[in-house]
């Protein structure tokens, strides 16, 4: 039974001391990036997309943040600002803004996350692409 138990630990240990495969070239474990992302229906008439401004943190695998939406088009999210979060595992990750959620998305090793998302019962293809940080103002 120790032998199980020490197994266990070992595997563990070099598991959390491995990088994480499919990681953000040129991150660490704990790293924020700022994005645009864009969300527009998968199936009836085509239509202008959602939009908004996507600010993540990256910590072990564990993703928070804040979303907002810029929209042109009538949008419950525009102006507002929506608490995100999520997690990222082996190049695969899973947000959640508002009653948007993505559960089956990917994220490449320059940044860009593409994925599936539902809202309100609808399915939209989601993308967010890596942006500049804003410039401070004073």
């Amino acid at each position: 039974m120790r032998l199980f138990f020490g197994l266990i630990a070992a595997a563990a240990f070099a598991a959390a001391a491995t990088p994480m495969a499919g990681a953000v070239a040129g991150k660490g474990p704990v790293w924020s990036a700022h994005y645009v992302a864009a969300f527009a229906p998968k199936f009836g008439k085509a239509a202008v997309p959602y939009t908004g401004d996507l600010d993540l943190t990256f910590n072990h695998g564990v993703i928070a943040g804040t979303y907002r939406g810029t929209s042109a088009r009538p949008d419950p999210y525009r102006g507002k600002t929506t608490s995100v979060t999520g997690g990222m595992s082996h190049g695969l990750i899973h947000l959640r803004i508002g009653a948007i959620a993505m559960t089956n998305g990917t994220i490449a090793k320059n940044g860009d996350i593409d994925g599936t998302a539902t809202w309100g019962g609808k399915l939209f293809t989601f993308v967010a692409r890596p942006r500049p940080a804003p410039a401070a103002t004073h």
